[in-house]
């Protein structure tokens, strides 16, 4: 069975809704993965076909540090 390294990811997000008579909006920033921790997302098999005994598992990292802003409207 294969073990894989620990994963580990820390988020933030700051969020602010508004409410009016006839909606409400809801504006968020959120700090993904603040640490920029290389998370291991899957492994791929590269198949060499020039060199098929060059071929390899490797490993595909998440993306790290980012940011993403939300606005909402709800009705």
């Amino acid at each position: 069975e294969t073990k894989y390294r620990p994963y580990m990811r820390f988020d933030i997000k700051l969020s602010m809704k508004v409410n009016s008579k006839y909606f409400s909006e809801e504006y968020s920033i959120d700090f993904q993965n603040v640490t920029n921790h290389n998370n291991m997302m899957l492994e791929q098999f590269s198949y060499n076909r020039l060199e098929p005994q060059e071929s390899k598992v490797v490993e595909v990292p998440q993306m790290g540090f980012f940011v993403m802003p939300t606005w909402r409207i709800m009705f």
